[in-house]
């Protein structure tokens, strides 16, 4: 995830943001599955991975850069486990977002 760009504003990740307020997959002391998680610069400062968390527009946003993380992982991993989990993951957004 961190050799990735950040999903936000193209710079190097060095964090990686996992899916807030969608789909009832986080909530109160529970956070999302590392499959539904995205990079993101962060750090001291107005990072993107703070601006996720603070600007509604970002937030809404999330499906999409999910969909282009994991797009990105089943081109790293055309087969086996890791593929199968992506796909999975993928499978999961798509259906949230009445896309499937």
């Amino acid at each position: 995830m961190r050799s990735l760009a950040c999903c936000v504003c193209g710079a190097p990740a060095n964090a990686a943001h996992h899916l807030i307020g969608m789909y009832q997959a986080s909530g109160m002391g529970l956070k999302a599955a590392d499959s539904l998680a995205m990079p993101v610069c962060d750090g001291p400062g107005d990072t993107c991975h703070r601006r996720i968390h603070n600007e509604a527009c970002l937030r809404w946003q999330q499906p999409i850069f999910l969909i282009d993380t994991i797009n990105t992982g089943l081109d790293a991993f055309p087969e086996g486990s890791i593929h199968d989990a992506l796909i999975e993951a993928r499978d999961f957004v798509l259906s949230k977002e009445g896309k499937d």
